[in-house]
C-alpha cells in the first residue's frame, strides 16, 4: 500500500512537471509573453514593405502599365495589317461567293500602301482581282512630325505616369516614416504617463497616510487624486492614439488591422549639413516635377508644330493598279492581261481652315502657359526648400528650449521634494513641478519626432529621398 502511494505520487509529480514545461508560454526578453504572430519591422523594412504593397502605389503602377499599352497600340498603327474578308449573297437568282484579304502598311512619313487580292465565284464564272494602291500626301500629312503625333502623345503619357509613380513612392515613404515615428512617440509618451501614474499614486497614498496623522489636509488628498485622474485619462487617450497610429501604418503597409506589429527606428537628430543654396540647386536639378514641367513645355512646342502643319492644304497623290482575271486566265498570265492604271491628285481642303487656325492659336496659348508653369514651379520649389529649412531650424530651437525646460523643471522638482519632505510646504509645489517636468519631456519628445520626420521631408524636397529607379538614397 505504501509502495502504491509512492508510485501514484511519482506519476502525479511527473505529470505536473510535464504540464508546466510543455504548456509554459514563450516569454520575450522583456519578460512579456512573446506573440508568435507579432511582426517586428525596422524603419527600413517598413518603407521597403510599403513600396511593394501600398495600394495607391499599385494603382500608379497599373496606370503606368496602361499607358505603356497605349504606346504599343499607337506604334502598331505603322505595322503591316492583314484584314481578311468574305461575302456570301445572291444576285438575280445566282449565288455569289467571295473572299479576299487587305494588306496595308502605313509609313512614318505619310505614304499608305494597300494590296488587295480578291476572288469571287458565281454560278457562271470565277473572277480574280489584285488591287495595288499607294497614297502619298504631298502637303498636309507629310513628315514624321504629324504622323508620329499619336506615338509622341502616348510616349508623353508614359513619361508622365512614370513620374507620377515616382512621386507616389516619395509620398508613400514620407507617410511610412511619419507613421513609424508617430508610433514610437506614442509608445514613449505612454511610458512617461505610466511613470506619472505611479508617481501620482504614490503622492495620493502619501497624502492619505499623512492626513491620518494630521500632517496633511484633505486638500492635499484631493489635489493628488485630481492630478492622478488627469494623468490616467491622458494615458487612456495616448493608448487610443497608439492604436490609431498602428492602424494607420497597417493601412499604408496593406496589413490586416488585426495584425500585431512592432516598429523600431533610430531616434537621433542630425544637423542639416547642407546649405540652402545647395538644397535649392539639388531640388531644381532632381525633382520629378521639374522634369515633368520641362517635358510638358517640350510637348507643347511639339503640339504647336503639329498644329502649324495642319494649316497646310490637303493634297494627295493616288496611284492605283488593278489586274483582273476570269476562268480562262485565272492564273493572271501575261498573255491576256486586263489591267487598269490610275493616277490622281486629290484635294478636299476647307479653304478658310477656321478650325485649324483656331487650334493653332490654342496651341500657342498652351505653349505660353507651359512656360509660365515652369517658371512658377521653379519659384515654388525654391520656396519649399527655404520653408523646409526654416521648419527644421524652428524645431531645432524648440528642442533646445525643451531641454532647458527639463533642466529647470528637475531643479524645481528637487527643491520642492526637499521642502515637502521637511514639511516646509504641501504637495502643491511638488505635484506642479512633476507635471511641468512631464510636460517638458513630452514636448521634447514631440519636437524630436517632428525634427526627424522633417529631415526626411527635406530630403524629399531636395529630390534626394528616392532615385528614378525607386531606390532609397538616404539611410533609414
Amino acid at each position: 500500500m505504501h509502495m502504491r502511494l509512492k508510485t501514484r505520487l511519482f506519476f502525479a509529480l511527473a505529470a505536473a512537471i510535464w504540464i508546466c514545461v510543455a504548456g509554459r508560454p514563450a516569454f520575450a526578453e522583456n519578460g512579456g509573453v512573446e506573440d508568435a504572430s507579432l511582426i517586428r519591422l525596422t524603419l527600413k523594412e517598413a518603407v521597403s514593405l510599403a513600396l511593394k504593397t501600398n495600394r495607391p502605389l499599385s494603382a500608379a503602377r497599373n496606370t503606368l502599365q496602361s499607358t505603356q499599352y497605349a504606346l504599343h497600340a499607337a506604334r502598331s498603327d505603322f505595322d503591316f495589317s492583314y484584314r481578311p474578308s468574305a461575302n456570301v449573297g445572291a444576285s438575280d437568282g445566282d449565288e455569289l461567293l467571295g473572299a479576299g484579304v487587305l494588306v496595308e502598311k502605313r509609313f512614318l512619313y505619310g505614304p499608305r500602301f494597300q494590296l488587295t487580292p480578291l476572288v469571287s465565284r458565281s454560278a457562271e464564272s470565277t473572277n480574280g482581282l489584285v488591287d495595288l494602291a499607294l497614297e502619298i500626301p504631298l502637303m498636309r500629312g507629310w513628315g514624321k512630325t504629324v504622323n508620329k503625333d499619336p506615338i509622341n502623345q502616348s510616349a508623353f503619357g508614359v513619361r508622365t505616369s512614370s513620374r507620377n509613380l515616382h512621386q507616389a513612392r516619395v509620398e508613400t515613404t514620407i507617410q511610412t516614416v511619419s507613421a513609424v515615428y508617430d508610433i514610437i512617440e506614442q509608445k514613449e509618451l505612454i511610458r512617461l504617463l505610466e511613470e506619472q501614474v505611479r508617481a501620482m499614486e504614490l503622492h495620493a497614498e502619501t497624502a492619505r497616510l499623512k492626513k491620518r496623522v494630521e500632517l496633511a489636509t484633505a486638500m492635499d488628498v484631493y489635489r493628488a487624486m485630481i492630478r492622478l485622474k488627469d494623468v490616467q485619462d491622458s494615458l487612456s487617450t495616448a493608448k487610443a492614439g497608439l492604436a490609431e497610429s498602428e492602424n494607420r501604418l497597417k493601412r499604408i503597409l496593406t496589413l490586416p488591422l488585426e495584425q500585431a506589429i512592432d516598429v523600431t527606428a533610430p531616434y537621433a537628430c542630425q544637423p542639416i549639413g547642407v546649405s540652402i543654396e545647395a538644397g535649392i540647386d539639388s531640388a531644381l536639378s532632381q525633382r520629378p516635377e521639374i522634369f515633368q514641367a520641362k517635358d510638358a513645355l517640350a510637348e507643347a512646342e511639339r503640339q504647336v508644330e503639329v498644329a502649324r502643319h495642319h494649316l497646310k492644304p490637303e493634297l494627295n497623290l493616288l496611284l492605283d493598279y488593278e489586274r483582273l482575271a476570269e476562268d480562262d486566265d485565272f492564273g493572271f498570265s501575261v498573255d491576256y492581261p486586263e489591267e487598269r492604271w490610275q493616277i490622281n491628285l486629290v484635294s478636299s481642303t476647307d479653304w478658310s481652315r477656321t478650325r485649324e487656325k483656331t487650334r493653332y492659336r490654342q496651341r500657342l496659348l498652351d505653349l505660353e502657359n507651359a512656360s509660365l508653369r515652369l517658371q512658377a514651379l521653379r519659384d515654388q520649389i525654391a520656396a519649399e526648400v527655404r520653408n523646409q529649412y526654416e521648419v527644421l531650424e524652428s524645431w531645432a530651437a524648440r528642442i533646445r528650449i525643451k531641454e532647458e525646460q527639463i533642466r529647470q523643471a528637475r531643479g524645481k522638482q528637487m527643491l520642492s521634494e526637499i521642502k515637502f519632505n521637511h514639511s516646509m510646504a504641501d504637495n502643491f509645489d511638488l505635484i506642479e513641478a512633476e507635471s511641468e517636468l512631464f510636460q517638458a519631456k513630452a514636448g521634447l519628445l514631440s519636437a524630436k519626432t517632428a525634427y526627424i520626420v522633417n529631415q526626411y521631408q527635406l530630403q524629399a524636397t531636395m529630390g534626394k529621398l528616392i532615385n528614378q529607379e525607386g531606390k532609397l538614397e538616404v539611410a533609414l
